[in-house]
């Protein structure tokens, strides 16, 4: 037996640049014989297809059509106007299709409460199915958004709502749907197990594009403040004023407070924030007389984290990142504010500065101008410590020191010298001081002591931050005796 031919042959593309990009192997085994019996095959070609040059990336999917219909607030963002108080009855849990979890709002609270779903684009709505929890609503209304800010016309509305399940036929567009709740049926507040809405969308999508750098600013950089005015606005009064209608000669508002979601010290890392009284639109236009105030009145709106029964650990940087996406979901939610003041550590609830570095740094780093503040206890030699190192780490703007609330506390001549330390540790342009002004109650300040408080410390430290008064609500009371006392001396 003989093999004729035995031939191997293949395109070499000898000395071409670049890159081989391979697109097919085409491998021919013809046998030509002369005789009966082949005794091996041999390859006459292997041949070798595609082309040369730089390897290029294949161009994006082309835009296509991704209709959903069926339930569509199954795990998708929520925000609530409360949580009940300790407790972990989150928002979220009304759309995790898990009917052993629920939503809780504040119990035996007057006015409304409410929870919005974000489906995420626009949707044709058809039904909206309630699952209660015994805490029920009475009174309540659906009502539907594109933005999250103006709502139209209620889709549904009743004022004899019994609780177990309401199972509402609806018709209309949007992408945000809110319970909005306005008659308790029991003494508590309102709870629900499922919020599922349904309907279908069907708008052209296309691949998301790449996020943003995290350093880019979402909102313009706020201006600083040449003297600041700042006093605490309590969430939980019933009559709150509104935020655009404080005096205006405070040019810089705390907003009590920001909660830990399952009490102190936090079970998770991530804080909620309960909406104010409504007895005078205070909730109602909570989020644009936020804005209003940036804006319109040139005022800085900071976060206030904690107080007192709400310290808060961060033992490690998981908690702590899930406390800075809570903060940046609540910015969201707010529309923007100008920064966060730590009042999250005081008694046995030691600040974990590492970690509280690391997230204030974070947060500045998202919002270029981001401010932090701190309002230590004014004796502890801890709360000291913390506020050099923050500062030192450049995670800090100003701290404030507490003058009231405590024996001594609140004497002038005690404010002036006690301001020396922290003074001299923080440089006076990074200190403010905190007074209480509230005549008549123990352990607070006089209109005249916060007067002379303040003068004796400006004598001594010209360059002091300026000043914050608790609160705004017993200031308003008490017909505005820090706003326009303390207030002109401290801007003049």
């Amino acid at each position: 037996m003989q093999i004729l031919q035995r031939d191997l042959a293949v395109d070499k593309h000898d000395g071409l640049p670049g890159q081989r990009s391979v697109g097919r192997i085409a491998g021919a085994c013809r046998r030509q014989l002369r005789e009966e019996k082949l005794d091996r095959p041999s390859l006459f070609e292997l041949e070798v297809y595609g082309t040369t040059g730089q390897t290029t990336t294949p161009p994006p999917p082309a835009p296509t059509s991704t209709p959903t219909s069926g339930m569509l607030s199954r795990n998708k963002p929520v925000t609530v106007s409360s949580i009940e108080e300790g407790t972990s009855f989150v928002g979220a849990l009304a759309v995790d299709g898990d009917l052993s979890t629920r939503w809780a709002s504040l119990e035996g609270r007057d006015g409304p409460e409410w929870i919005t779903v974000d489906l995420g684009s626009t949707a044709t709505l058809s039904r909206v199915v309630l699952k209660w929890e015994a805490a029920y609503a009475k009174a309540y209304r659906i009502e539907l958004s594109a933005d999250n800010k103006t709502w139209g016309a209620p889709v549904f509305s009743t004022t004899t709502g019994d609780g177990a399940t309401d199972d509402l036929t609806i018709s209309g567009s949007g992408r945000y749907v809110r319970l909005y709740a306005t008659q308790r049926g029991t003494p508590w507040g309102y709870s629900l197990f499922e919020f599922e809405v349904y309907g279908k969308t069907g708008q052209t999508t296309a691949p998301p594009p790449p996020p943003p750098p995290p350093s880019a600013p979402t909102t313009p950089m706020p201006t600083p403040l040449s003297k600041i005015v700042g006093g605490y606005w309590p969430n939980w009064v019933p009559g709150a004023i509104r935020i655009r209608d404080v005096n205006p000669n405070y040019n810089l508002i705390y907003l009590f407070h920001a909660q830990p979601v399952g009490g102190s010290p936090g079970t998770t890392g991530a804080v909620y924030f309960n909406m104010p009284g409504n007895d005078r639109g205070a909730a109602t236009n909570f989020y644009s007389d936020i804005q209003y105030a940036r804006t319109a009145q040139g005022r800085k709106i900071i976060l206030s984290i904690g107080g007192a029964d709400n310290g808060m650990s961060f033992p490690t940087r998981a908690k702590s990142q899930t406390l800075v996406n809570s903060v940046l979901a609540l910015y969201d939610q707010f529309g923007g504010f100008d920064g966060i003041d730590w009042n999250t550590f005081e008694g046995d609830q030691a600040p974990d500065t590492a970690e509280m570095i690391w997230m204030s740094l974070e947060l500045k780093r998202r919002y270029p101008g981001f401010m932090v503040t701190s309002p230590p206890a004014l004796w502890s030699s801890r709360d000291l410590d913390f506020c050099k190192a923050m500062m030192a780490a450049g995670a800090l703007d100003y701290c404030a020191p507490q003058y009231y609330d405590g024996p001594g506390l609140n004497e002038p001549n005690y404010v002036a010298t006690n301001i020396d330390q922290w003074v001299t540790a923080l440089g006076a342009n990074h200190v403010v001081v905190g007074e209480g002004v509230w005549n008549g109650f123990d352990r607070f300040m006089t209109t005249e002591q916060a007067v002379s408080a303040w003068n004796q410390v400006e004598a001594k430290h010209p360059a002091i931050r300026g000043a914050f008064n608790w609160a705004i609500s017993t200031d308003e009371t008490q017909g505005w005796p820090f706003a326009s006392r303390v207030g002109p001396l401290i801007k003049q």
